[in-house]
């Protein structure tokens, strides 16, 4: 078992030009192109994440049946102008040969693969909602509940609040964790200190996740969903024991299924397409490593007094239990 990862930064000016990377694992002997849905995240380290460090119960498991080889994937920010720059990050890795009881697995709940790629964020504040549904846990899960240990919180630069809400089967809720004033230049992976030593997720709860931006009106460029720096993201990476035999649940549309409906000339048609669905309930997942969830959509927030309402107890009711804000 890998009982825990921590990044290694070399040199360390590399720290102002890595975005982040990412570790990623694949059972097969010999590592699939990076772009594979055989390869599962691991750890990821950007600006303000700590090491990875398993509880005493459980690790990452290796060897012949699970993870073989490993691809560590890096994204950087250089200007155009900039003279050539040199890196030898990666990660440190500690093993035990001592087997632990539980398998680790990481679950990605929001828009893990972007399936609200190319939508607009729209002048002002405005908040996405996505939902992994509960038979995504009642058809998936093998195990009668999940302990989970550590989530973060990921957006981008336009980023202001992020929270996920967790639903008993029968709609009451069992928990919120948020990060209330969210910083991308501090970190874009904010760990909410409100997990405390961890908590359950039994078969039949679900989860609403919902990210905030805010774009200054009148802005040059409008900035919409997307893979760069430029553009946000809405991800909780929730890393738990056992492992499941799924890593995403929210709106999935793998970019190789959206590649495969068009030639690269006309996939900007495509996602023209795509930003007129109001609702992402259609798109089909991708695979049997992601569950059915579903972008519910996004509006508009005039009033920021009503928007810092909806974060903490007072918005749930002094009855919910677990809830705290960072």
């Amino acid at each position: 078992h890998i009982v825990a990862i921590d990044a290694h930064i070399e040199p360390e000016a590399s720290r102002h030009y890595i975005h982040h990377f990412g570790f990623k694992g694949s059972t097969k002997a010999c590592s699939p192109d990076i772009n594979s849905m055989e390869l599962e995240d691991l750890f990821f380290w950007t600006h303000g994440v700590e090491a990875l460090l398993m509880p005493p119960e459980a690790g990452i498991r290796v060897g012949h049946g699970h993870y073989q080889s490993f691809v560590l994937e890096y994204h950087y920010e250089i200007e155009s102008d900039d003279p050539p720059k040199y890196d030898s990050s990666g990660v440190d890795i500690f093993i035990t040969t001592t087997l632990r009881p539980n398998d680790v697995g990481v679950l990605q709940l929001g828009d893990g693969k972007l399936g609200t790629f190319s939508i607009p964020l729209g002048e002002g504040t405005s908040t996405f909602t996505y939902l992994c549904p509960p038979k995504c846990s009642l058809d998936k899960f093998t195990a009668p509940k999940l302990r989970v240990f550590r989530r973060a919180l990921h957006m981008h630069a336009y980023g202001i609040q992020m929270r996920t809400t967790q639903y008993a089967r029968n709609g009451t809720i069992k928990r919120t964790d948020a990060i209330e004033f969210f910083d991308f230049h501090a970190t874009s992976a904010a760990e909410a200190r409100s997990i405390g030593t961890g908590f359950d997720v039994e078969q039949g709860d679900y989860f609403g996740v919902e990210c905030t931006y805010h774009v200054k009106p009148g802005s040059p460029e409008m900035p919409s969903m997307g893979f760069t720096s430029a553009s946000e993201m809405c991800i909780d990476f929730v890393f738990y024991y056992p492992k499941q035999p799924f890593q995403i649940c929210g709106a999935t549309m793998p970019m190789g299924k959206l590649l495969s409906l068009t030639p690269l000339g006309k996939l900007t048609k495509v996602m023209e397409k795509v930003q007129q669905i109001p609702k992402m309930a259609e798109i089909k997942h991708g695979g049997s490593k992601m569950c059915y969830g579903r972008y519910i959509g996004h509006k508009q927030v005039t009033n920021e007094a009503e928007l810092r309402h909806t974060f903490g107890p007072s918005a749930l009711g002094a009855s919910t239990a677990g809830t705290c804000t960072d």
